[in-house]
């Protein structure tokens, strides 16, 4: 026995110390034994290197062509067997140790050939949906435990990007499913609205329009009656023009004033006001339509009770009364509480400053017409209409919802259910638009006229108004 044998056979082995009564391998070590007594073979394996063939897609196995002695020092170094240098203890590997790391190896070569058992495929479908390409023969490269643990992250990956997808597949689902619920529940309370479809404007009527919806652009009338009994015929008291420009991210509140002296169809030369009366909401569309060559694309009607109805549903709106005002203010309330049999001071205000004024309040606000002509009076209604409108964008959904049973009754339009719902659907989109108000005609473009009989009205450069309507409202 040489020097180098006897050092290592001074070493325990992992088998029992030397010399046992079982038997010793040439190194002096003990054999192992096996539940019968006797001597078991000590089988080690290598893990093989797996190649992959490019042309027949089969792995192989190439083991290095190397001398015996060589093979047997990497064994042992492999197996824990080597000896240890001078002056280090030997490094035990135990049992449960050693039969771990035969099941790794053999984890490692079992998902080798799975990848490499179809010999046909040009591709191999891997675990978490990727394919991986064969490589060539000259750039063969073995697939190592690093690359193993790289392709189970791509795994874990392909999970998390398919629970994240599963996420908002699921959030889009509950989105599609809210906004059908809104649909039906809106659908339903346009149902109780008064709807009135009028015939279309005769078609040989060319009045030089803007196409319909043209650059986005939808123009709801907006028509305040001056009805003292319901459902009698009446003039139309307030009639405001609501522009709804997706584009520009506006809405333009446009009031026409009552008094312009127009061409009514059929009727001849007239304060346009008068139009509602004679024809109701087709007749003053069709009057406005040729006269200033806005589209009218629908409208709604609201009389002195319906108007006080629905201020009274949203709580109000916020209003700053002047002094000058106050002192019409309260007459013009005293009037609306006599029609509705309430004694005459009832609900007054007393002081100047910003009040929430009720809906009897707000329609006597809106009425004034003694402060600033009929430009002041229709700034007023605009200034409460707008102040109603903001508060109802910026209202939650349920108490939207309260508002919409209690006033949806009081509303006569031409529109129909489906172009209503989607209308009011959008309110929501709406709370973000800028709203700019002006009257029509525009400064500089009126004059002081008499009608026949000796009434004051308002003479308009017509074409004028078209252009800065367009300009305004269409950005032409």
């Amino acid at each position: 026995m040489t020097d180098q044998e006897e050092k290592r056979s001074s070493y325990p082995s992992r088998y029992g110390q030397p010399g046992a009564e079982n038997g010793k391998t040439d190194s002096g070590h003990r054999k192992p034994v096996s539940e019968s007594g006797r001597p078991a073979s000590v089988k080690r394996r290598s893990v093989p290197i797996i190649y992959q063939d490019e042309e027949s897609g089969r792995g192989s196995e190439k083991k290095d062509a190397v001398k015996p002695q060589e093979s047997a020092r990497r064994e042992e170094k492999t197996n824990g067997t080597a000896a240890p240098a001078a002056g280090k203890r030997p490094v035990r590997e135990t049992e449960a140790e050693h039969e771990a790391r035969i099941r790794r190896a053999e984890a490692l070569r079992g998902k080798e050939e799975h990848r490499t058992a179809d010999p046909n495929a040009r591709e191999t479908v891997e675990k978490h949906g990727k394919s991986s390409k064969k490589a060539s023969k000259a750039s063969q490269k073995p697939v190592t435990e690093e690359q193993d643990l790289y392709d189970e992250d791509e795994e874990e990956s392909g999970k998390k990007k398919r629970r994240k997808g599963g996420f908002f597949r699921f959030l889009l689902t509950l989105i599609l499913i809210l906004a059908l619920v809104e649909f039906v529940v809106v659908f339903v309370l346009t149902g109780r609205m008064d709807h009135k479809p009028m015939e279309p404007i005769a078609e040989e009527a060319d009045y030089n329009l803007p196409g319909q919806y043209e650059k986005g652009v939808m123009n709801v009338l907006l028509v305040g009656t001056d009805a003292r009994i319901v459902g009698e015929d009446s003039r139309s008291d307030s009639m405001i023009i609501l522009s709804i420009c997706p584009l520009k991210h506006k809405m333009y509140m446009t009031s026409v004033l009552r008094d312009s002296y127009v061409d009514i169809p059929g009727y001849g030369m007239n304060r346009l006001n008068h139009a509602y009366q004679m024809g109701g909401g087709r007749l003053l569309i069709q009057t406005i339509e040729q006269n200033f060559g806005i589209r009218i694309d629908g409208y709604a009607k609201v009389d002195f009770y319906s108007f006080i109805e629905i201020i009274d549903a949203i709580g109000g709106v916020d209003i700053n009364v002047s002094a000058e005002e106050l002192r019409w203010l309260d007459p013009y309330l005293g009037e609306i509480n006599l029609l509705m049999g309430l004694d005459v001071y009832d609900s007054w205000i007393y002081e100047e400053g910003v009040h929430t004024l009720s809906g009897r309040q707000a329609l006597a606000y809106g009425r004034i017409r003694y402060i600033g002509t009929d430009f002041g009076r229709t700034n007023r209604q605009r200034t409460v209409l707008m102040a109603a409108l903001k508060k109802v964008l910026k209202t939650n959904p349920v108490q939207l919802f309260k508002v919409a049973q209690t006033t949806m009754e009081n509303i006569t339009t031409n529109m129909s259910r489906l172009k209503m719902t989607l209308l009011i659907m959008r309110i929501p989109f709406l709370a973000t638009y800028r709203i700019e108000s002006d009257q029509i005609p525009y400064d500089n473009t009126w004059w002081n006229d008499t009608m026949g009989a000796g009434g004051e009205v308002l003479g308009i450069d017509l074409e004028t108004v078209r252009r800065m309507f367009r300009e305004r409202v269409y950005g032409r």
